[in-house]
C-alpha cells in the first residue's frame, strides 16, 4: 500500500472513483472517500484530499443537473480485465428545454455525427429536429467510443 498519494493520482482519477458512490448517495462522507480510493488504486490519500476531491466530485457532477432542472445525464463504463478503474463508454445528455420543445417538432429525428480530434478516438453524436417554423432543435448530446455510434441512438 503506497500512502501520502502518488504523484500521479490527481483530481481526475480520484473523481472517477467517487462518481458512482456519489450519485448513490448524497452524504458520502470523507472517511467513504477515502476507503473507496484505498479500495481503487491501494493508495491512501489525506483527509484534506479526499475533502477537497469530493467537493470537486460533487460540483462537477451536479453542476449540469443543478443549472439545468430536469436535464437528464446518464454515463455508461465498462470494467476491463487488465485495467484497474473503469474504462469510459458514453455519456449521452439532454436538457429539459429540449425534452419539453420535442412536441412541437416534426416526426423526423436527424442524427450528426462528428470526431473529436485528439488522444482518444471517440465521436460527439446529436440528435435534431425541426419544429413548425423550420427552426432546428437540438434534443440530445453523446460523446461515445467511436465503434460504440450504433449503440446510443
Amino acid at each position: 500500500m503506497c500512502r501520502n498519494g502518488h504523484f500521479n493520482l490527481d483530481v481526475e482519477m480520484i473523481v472517477s472513483v467517487l462518481r458512482t458512490d456519489i450519485e448513490k448517495m448524497p452524504r458520502f462522507s470523507i472517511k467513504d472517500s477515502q476507503r473507496a480510493v484505498l479500495k481503487a488504486y491501494v493508495i491512501s490519500i489525506s483527509r484534506r484530499k479526499a475533502y477537497l476531491d469530493r467537493n470537486r466530485a460533487f460540483k462537477k457532477f451536479y453542476a449540469l443537473k443543478h443549472f439545468n432542472p430536469g436535464t437528464i445525464v446518464e454515463w455508461k463504463t465498462k470494467q476491463c480485465v487488465d485495467v484497474i478503474e473503469d474504462v469510459f463508454n458514453y455519456v449521452l445528455w439532454t436538457f429539459k428545454p429540449c425534452i419539453d420543445g420535442f412536441v412541437f417538432c416534426r416526426p423526423v429525428i436527424s442524427i450528426d455525427g462528428t470526431h473529436v480530434y485528439g488522444k482518444y478516438d471517440m465521436k460527439l453524436l446529436i440528435a435534431i429536429a425541426t419544429d413548425g417554423n423550420d427552426s432546428i432543435l437540438p434534443l440530445a448530446f453523446a460523446i461515445v467510443e467511436h465503434g460504440d455510434m450504433y449503440f446510443i441512438f
